[in-house]
């Protein structure tokens, strides 16, 4: 099987495709072109609406937060806020999405990876690593249908996943509350990344469904747990300032 049949079989055939890409672990860097080439595109459409939607809500709280302080140090830290938001750029932005992505993607691939050998499986890393990279595909459709979402709307949608459940459009409220952060990051692309994902372990590693599927599940709660926790920090200081 070449590496250009990889792709369509992972859509109709993924458990085909995932054995294709453990007997040929070095096409992992078609599917990280893929992906970064998707998150590029996200960034540069995308970015623009979300860093206005941030400066606003910070300005925001930095209003609440001055009328309690003298004028002076008012003044101050809307200068500082003013400073800090006028330092970004696209080139930063875009490096910062493209490396935060790659960091997220060792940090799957070596769980996987250890958690299988604690499971009893087998394999190289370098196996795991070309599963994992090729199992976030559907994230880089669901960045495709967020940016034309975002051109032909001319917004960013006001939430995402299953946070409209709980999400009350208010930015610093949302970002506080890890029931919505947890709810927004359900999304058919994720679920669709993580059975790609379930296959890609057995493939890999040699672990039956059931272990693969506890492993998965396992790494994804870590995951999601350790992303909750700056929401929690930050739902105490926004209540304080806005109750």
């Amino acid at each position: 099987m070449a590496q250009d049949r990889i792709l369509p079989d992972l859509i109709d055939r993924p458990t085909a495709g995932m054995r294709a890409v453990v007997a040929r672990p070095k096409s992992w860097w078609i599917a990280a072109a893929i992906l970064i080439a998707a998150l590029v595109a996200y960034s540069l459409v995308t970015g623009p609406y979300q860093q206005a939607a941030q400066a606003e809500a910070q300005t925001a709280l930095m209003e609440r937060i001055a009328a309690q302080a003298t004028p002076e140090q008012a003044e101050a830290m809307r200068a500082s806020a003013e400073a800090a938001t006028g330092q970004r750029s696209v080139v930063t932005t875009l490096l910062a999405t493209v490396v935060t992505a790659a960091i997220g993607w060792l940090l799957w691939a070596g769980g996987a990876h250890l958690g299988s050998l604690f499971f009893g499986g087998r394999g190289q890393f370098a196996h795991t690593w070309a599963v994992t990279v090729w199992s976030q595909l559907p994230r880089a459709l669901g960045y495709l249908v967020t940016v034309i979402y975002t051109w032909l709307s001319d917004a960013v949608p006001a939430h995402e996943g299953l946070g409209f459940l709980v999400g009350t459009g208010n930015l610093l409220t949302d970002a506080a509350n890890p029931a919505y952060l947890a709810l927004s990051s359900i999304t058919p692309f994720a679920l669709w990344s993580l059975i790609l994902l379930i296959i890609g372990v057995r493939a890999a590693t040699g672990l039956g469904r059931t272990g693969a599927i506890i492993l998965v599940l396992l790494l994804w709660a870590i995951g999601l747990t350790l992303t909750l926790i700056p929401s929690l920090l930050m739902g105490g200081l926004t209540a304080s300032l806005m109750g």
